[in-house]
């Protein structure tokens, strides 16, 4: 469960795909201690080109963690991948640094996914933000998703896999700068 790419080249147009060999261990990018899981450093992710960088799976029930955001060069796209998670400041940072550099960012759970800070692109390109849930999406009270550079489209769904729902509460504010806002429930 854990990976040594210091020096290594991986290339593709397509989806690189990174992932713990155990469900339950913990993925940290930016990390380096491999003994409190699968650690992704941020120059071992620097060796990675990829049309997608996908990290996880859907069945992964470890911790998600993020220690360094790593630069986007080479990158097209993030996707996160886990059986469920919960988007705090460290997670909606990493998501950031990418739509920032006008890059898409997915995230995708086989169950819940809850979103506790808000997402805020605010520099580069027209870029799209992908929240799907295999059961329910939630986003906390005054919690949205939000651009003040060029265009963020949102497609955010609940219940992608089974029964689930979209539940914003409070006041949170989607705002999409001309981009597109897509909300399913199913």
């Amino acid at each position: 469960d854990d990976m040594a790419l210091a020096g290594a080249t991986i290339r593709s147009s397509g989806i690189v795909n990174l992932r713990t060999r155990s469900d339950s261990r913990a993925l940290i990018v930016g990390g380096s201690d491999d003994s409190a899981g699968l650690a992704l450093s941020t120059p071992e992710l620097a060796t990675v080109t990829a049309g997608t960088l996908s990290l996880g799976h859907t069945g992964h029930t470890g911790a998600f963690s993020v220690s360094a955001t790593p630069a986007t060069t080479g990158i097209g796209a993030l996707e996160l991948l886990s059986s469920s998670l919960s988007l705090g400041s460290a997670i909606t940072g990493l998501l950031e640094t990418f739509l920032n550099a006008g890059k898409d960012a997915i995230v995708q759970t086989a169950g819940s996914l809850t979103v506790t800070d808000s997402i805020a692109k605010s520099a580069g390109g027209d870029a799209t933000l992908t929240l799907r849930a295999g059961s329910d999406l939630s986003f906390s009270s005054a919690v949205g998703a939000s651009s003040s550079s060029n265009k963020l489209s949102m497609d955010f769904t609940g219940g992608y896999s089974t029964t689930g729902t979209l539940n914003t509460s409070g006041t949170g504010t989607f705002t999409s700068n001309g981009g597109t806002i897509g909300f399913t429930g199913r």
